[in-house]
């Protein structure tokens, strides 16, 4: 799944617009069988938009379906540095490091 996005992404070049990506995104959750990637994807992506309520949101949500997901835990990690919450940084960034390691 994972490949798949990327290819469509590298395909068009990715010059559309935030709601074309979001598009894609929600897309990738309805089918993926993991959606821990797109929805921390998501998450990653509405950060970037300053939605930052919806970040965390989809971010906490994409850890609790896969709490190896590393790149999940460092999207909420960086969301977390960039509200300067450095409680829930360090807690992200210790999961993504389990992740790393451990799995």
């Amino acid at each position: 799944m994972q490949a798949q996005v990327m290819r469509d992404l590298a395909v068009t070049g990715y010059v559309g617009t935030p709601t074309f990506l979001l598009n894609i995104l929600e897309k990738a959750i309805e089918i993926a069988s993991d959606p821990a990637w797109p929805m921390a994807e998501l998450g990653a992506a509405y950060r970037e938009m300053g939605k930052v309520e919806k970040a965390r949101d989809t971010l906490e949500k994409a850890v609790e379906l896969n709490p190896n997901d590393a790149d999940a835990s460092v999207a909420q990690a960086l969301l977390a540095v960039y509200g300067e919450d450095g409680e829930t940084a360090r807690r992200a960034l210790a999961g993504a490091l389990e992740a790393f390691v451990f799995h």
